[in-house]
């Protein structure tokens, strides 16, 4: 399977056609530029930035929601024993 093979392109390629198609819709829906009128450069600028590791920061931003992801598995030691064991350790010093 594709996607789970190459995770970063799939990644990259779709937030660049979402971030190109949030501007096409800004432009025409928002700001009612026409088709005529439409920047297309501009479009091309925001798919490139969506774009991800390739071009920008998309697979950044995934990584780090994985990075949550596993850190929120991981069972969190109890506020009580924290403190016993820093008491503990300051004790020994």
């Amino acid at each position: 399977m594709k996607l789970a093979s190459r995770p970063i392109l799939t990644q990259s390629v779709t937030t660049a056609v979402l971030f190109a198609t949030g501007d096409t819709m800004a432009q025409q829906l928002g700001e009612k530029k026409g088709l005529e009128k439409h920047d297309l450069a501009r479009t091309g600028r925001m798919a490139l930035y969506g774009g991800g590791k390739l071009f920008g920061s998309s697979p950044t931003i995934a990584g780090a929601d994985n990075t949550v992801a596993q850190l929120s598995s991981v069972p969190l030691p109890r506020p009580a024993a924290v403190v016993s064991e820093l008491q503990t350790t300051l004790a020994e010093q």
